[in-house]
C-alpha cells in the first residue's frame, strides 16, 4: 500500500472550507478572506491536497493487476499572488496551508516533498520569486524538523510586512465561565468595565445590515488611525468588507454609546471555532467613560453565548517593554493583553525559492529598509 498526494484547484466556496479539517483555522484561509484579496487585484488560488492509497493485487486466475483507489482530503490551502520589480511577483499562503489533524508523522514528509514540487510548477508559470508557506498545525508532532529538511527558512529580516501574517497573537480561551473570565482581567480592566457600566455606556451587537453603520465606522476607524499613527486601507475596501460580511454573515459590529454618540466600534470576525478582532477604535471624546473596555466585555460575552471557544484579540508584539516599537503597537498590546488570556507564537515562514539570484536580491532589499 503507498500513498501518493495530487493537488487540485477548486473555485467555488463550497468546495473550500478549511475549517472543515481544523475548527480553530485562521480566518485568513477562508474562502471570503480570498475574495477580499480579489478585491484589491490580487490573484488568488485554491487547491485542495488529496492524497490517494493504490493497492495492487495480483488476481490468480487471470494475473491481472487490480487497483483500488481510496482519495481523502488531507489538506487545503489559499494563495495569494503579490508584485514585485521588474514585472516579478512572490506568493504567500497566509497561514497556511492546513494541514488535517489525522495526517500521520509517516505520511507528513511525502505530502511536503510533493507540495514542494506542485508550488515548484506553479510558480514557474506564474514568474514567482518564490512561495512563502505559513502552516497551519493540530498535530501532536513538531513540524518543524520536517519544514526545515524540505523548505528554505526564512530570514527574519523578510518577516517585516504589511503583508504577512504577525507571528504573536494574543487568544483568550472562551470554554471558561464568565467569572472566571471576568477574574482574569487586569484589576484596572475590571475597574474600567465597571466605570462603563456606571457612567451608562451601552454596547450593541449588530449581526446583520453591517453597511449600514459603515459611515460611523469609518470616522471612527480613521479619528483612531489619525491619533494612534495606524495604517488604514483605502475607504472603500472598509466598505466593500462590510457589505462581504451581510452577504457571508461572518462577521459582528460592536458599537459603545454614551449620550448617544457613537464612541467606539469594532469588527469582529466569525469563522469556525473562533473569533477575530480585525478593525476598531475609538473617538477622542469621552474616552474617560472606557467605550473601549465596555465593547471587548461586551463581545467576550456575546461570544461565550454563541458558544466561540477562542477569542483571537490579534497582533500583539513578543514584549510590551521593548522600546524598539511603535509607541501606538506596545499600547495596543498592553490593551489586549488586560483582558487575559494566553500569548500564541506561530512558526517559523518557510519559503520554496524558485529564482535564487532574485530571491538574494529581495533578502538584501528587506535587510537594507530594516
Amino acid at each position: 500500500m503507498s500513498t501518493t498526494f495530487s493537488f487540485k484547484e477548486v473555485t467555488q466556496s463550497k468546495d473550500f472550507d478549511p475549517a472543515s479539517l481544523y475548527q480553530s483555522v485562521p480566518f485568513t484561509q477562508a474562502f471570503f478572506y480570498g475574495e477580499w484579496q480579489r478585491y484589491v487585484g490580487r490573484e488568488v488560488f485554491r487547491f485542495l491536497v488529496v492524497s490517494s492509497q493504490n493497492d495492487t493485487q495480483k488476481q490468480n486466475d487471470v494475473q491481472k493487476n487490480v487497483e483500488s483507489n481510496m482519495e481523502s482530503v488531507e489538506g487545503m490551502f489559499q494563495i495569494v499572488l503579490y508584485p514585485l520589480i521588474s514585472g516579478k511577483r512572490y506568493a504567500y499562503i497566509p497561514y497556511g496551508p492546513v494541514i488535517a489533524p489525522h495526517i500521520s508523522e509517516s505520511s507528513f514528509t511525502g505530502l511536503l516533498l510533493s507540495l514542494k514540487v506542485f508550488l515548484k510548477d506553479f510558480s514557474k508559470k506564474k514568474n514567482l520569486i518564490f512561495v512563502r508557506t505559513d502552516f497551519t498545525f493540530s498535530h501532536s508532532f513538531d513540524p518543524e524538523p520536517f519544514l526545515s529538511h524540505i523548505f528554505t527558512k526564512a530570514l527574519g529580516v523578510t518577516y517585516h510586512s504589511s503583508f504577512f501574517q504577525p507571528r504573536n497573537e494574543w487568544y483568550l480561551d472562551l470554554s471558561q465561565s464568565t467569572e472566571q473570565i471576568f477574574q482574569g482581567f487586569h484589576k484596572n480592566t475590571r475597574y474600567s468595565v465597571r466605570v462603563a457600566e456606571k457612567k451608562g455606556v451601552s454596547v450593541e451587537i449588530v449581526e446583520k445590515n453591517l453597511s449600514d453603520f459603515f459611515d460611523i465606522f469609518y470616522e471612527v476607524l480613521s479619528e483612531t488611525g489619525s491619533r494612534d499613527s495606524f495604517y488604514l486601507h483605502p475607504k472603500e475596501y472598509y466598505r466593500y468588507i462590510l457589505k462581504a460580511c451581510d452577504t457571508d454573515k461572518n462577521a459582528i459590529l460592536v458599537l459603545s454609546s454614551y449620550e448617544g454618540i457613537i464612541l467606539a466600534a469594532n469588527l469582529v470576525i466569525l469563522y469556525g471555532d473562533t473569533a477575530m478582532f480585525i478593525f476598531g477604535g475609538t473617538r477622542n471624546e469621552y474616552r474617560n467613560v472606557m467605550p473601549a473596555y465596555a465593547a471587548q466585555s461586551a463581545t467576550i460575552s456575546y461570544l461565550q453565548s454563541k458558544k466561540y471557544r477562542w477569542y483571537n484579540f490579534g497582533g500583539v508584539s513578543e514584549d510590551v517593554e521593548d522600546k524598539k516599537g511603535h509607541d501606538s503597537w506596545r499600547g495596543l498590546t498592553a490593551f489586549k493583553k488586560r483582558f487575559g488570556g494566553n500569548f500564541v507564537e506561530h512558526g517559523n515562514f518557510y519559503d520554496v525559492v524558485i529564482q535564487p539570484f532574485w530571491y538574494v536580491l529581495y533578502v538584501l532589499y528587506k535587510t537594507v529598509r530594516r
